[in-house]
């Protein structure tokens, strides 16, 4: 670190030699910091389960980790999507994580036999605002990856955090009430005509995207029209500051969390292919497969 201003420390039991994690101070912003190596040798989850160390560790502060995630999807702009891209989209889905990787004619990896997406940029909601300017440089990089670059601003801490209202919604009455309502209010928010059909709406938002408008604004005025709708449809059940988000027990562990999570995942994805039956059965097996081994490891530990 060349910058005098900037405190940079590393934290040793988040760190091996596939993972560097460090803490970054620099006046009133801090972030936890992490680089990657998801080794394609290895199980992805195991890789997940490092992950998920350090968001617990960082739950109060912004985190950003790089990594060379050695796994594929469309989710990042990558041509295809691999099982070790699935499983890492179910993980970053389900910890409420963002990716800044931005569609782009430069790929993050490139060799002579392929190109790829596989370099990730992640990072926690409170750092949502705070990061700017992504792009993957066409700087020689002396390396099968590219160079990727991006600016940090300052006052991290005012960021978005993570789930602030913990506020839940009981959605299984009301959905017809429910649409009604958001049209409703989506049509007041944003100042469209009262007679438009919900296509109507969803034309009249696409067009104040592409006409150059303020994406934040926007994002911000349409999650306060969901957020409303959701207020006046559903009965809201506020979960106490005091009361734990899963049920403490002492022998459930992160490689639980993670396999319960895959589980859940691959029990969706068979459930979802109807039209194929040869990928139906062959996802089924899978589910099944992941599932036994779920099973199997909660009744070793109970």
């Amino acid at each position: 670190m060349t910058n005098n201003q900037i405190d940079v420390m590393l934290i040793h039991q988040l760190s091996d030699a596939d993972t560097v994690a460090v803490e970054i101070i620099k006046g009133n912003t801090k972030l936890i910091a992490a680089s990657m190596y998801f080794d394609r040798e290895h199980q992805i989850e195991d890789d997940l389960i490092k992950m998920e160390s350090i968001l617990h560790h960082s739950k109060n502060t912004g985190v950003l980790i790089a990594s060379d995630c050695n796994a594929r999807s469309t989710l990042w702009h990558d041509k295809l999507t691999n099982t070790r891209g699935r499983i890492l989209e179910e993980f970053i889905t389900s910890k409420q994580l963002f990716i800044l990787n931005e569609d782009s004619c430069n790929t993050t990896f490139r060799n002579r036999l392929c190109t790829s997406n596989i370099d990730l940029t992640i990072i926690s909601p409170r750092l949502l605002n705070s990061i700017t300017g992504w792009l993957i440089s066409d700087q020689e990089s002396v390396s099968d990856h590219s160079i990727i670059k991006y600016a940090i601003k300052p006052g991290i801490a005012k960021g978005h955090a993570e789930n602030p209202s913990h506020i839940r919604y009981r959605t299984n009455e009301s959905l017809v009430t429910f649409q009604g309502t958001f049209l409703q209010v989506l049509r007041g928010k944003f100042k469209i005509n009262h007679n438009t059909t919900r296509e109507d709406v969803d034309d009249s938002l696409s067009s104040l995207l592409t006409e150059g408008a303020n994406i934040e604004k926007l994002v911000d005025e349409f999650n306060e029209a969901l957020t409303m709708a959701c207020n006046n449809t559903f009965q809201i059940h506020r979960a106490s500051r005091n009361s734990p988000s899963h049920r403490s027990v002492s022998w459930w562990s992160a490689d639980l969390t993670v396999l319960r999570k895959r589980t859940n995942a691959l029990r969706r994805l068979y459930q979802r292919t109807r039209n194929n039956e040869e990928l139906r059965e062959k996802r089924k097996a899978e589910y099944f497969e992941c599932k036994a081994t779920y099973a199997a490891d909660r009744k070793s530990v109970v």
